[in-house]
């Protein structure tokens, strides 16, 4: 309820309707990079409010995606439909600059970096289970080479 965002049940019950209706996508494993040290080192409610931050820019950068929080600091966007290489990195990035943009009231020392997984939808899978585990896959990749990345799902 804090991010107003939808909980981890909700957005696998709607992402697998949009998989079985329209069954082209993709979809994006966003982790917020050292985020306990975040917590850590400057308390839960500043915490919070990285989360709520970080919850309304994915909002207003993908108005027409389903957008959920399923854990901690993990958060899954689904876009339904064509979603070329091109395109859906053009995207990407384009929100990653927002996000560097929207978290300057936070005065915070340095960036608030992301980490990004991705995974197509029939490619890699035609369900929910399945497209996220090989999202969570690129999500590990990308954060193994180094963090602030975008890495694509590949057999």
């Amino acid at each position: 309820s804090m991010t107003g965002l939808l909980n981890r049940l909700y957005l696998r019950e709607t992402i697998n309707r949009y998989m079985r209706t329209q069954p082209q996508g993709l979809l994006l494993m966003l982790d917020i990079d050292d985020f306990k040290s975040i917590n850590d080192n400057y308390g839960h409610p500043f915490g919070d409010k990285v989360l709520i931050l970080f919850s309304q820019c994915l909002k207003t950068s993908f108005p027409q995606d389903t957008v959920g929080r399923v854990g901690g600091d993990e958060f899954v966007v689904y876009l339904s439909g064509a979603q070329q290489g091109a395109q859906a990195r053009k995207r990407l990035n384009a929100f990653l600059a927002d996000w560097q943009e929207q978290q300057k009231p936070l005065s915070f020392p340095s960036p608030i970096t992301v980490s990004i997984g991705a995974a197509q939808c029939p490619q890699d899978g035609d369900c929910y289970d399945t497209v996220w585990n090989k999202a969570d896959e690129a999500l590990y990749l990308a954060k193994k080479q180094g963090k602030n990345n975008i890495s694509l799902y590949e057999i």
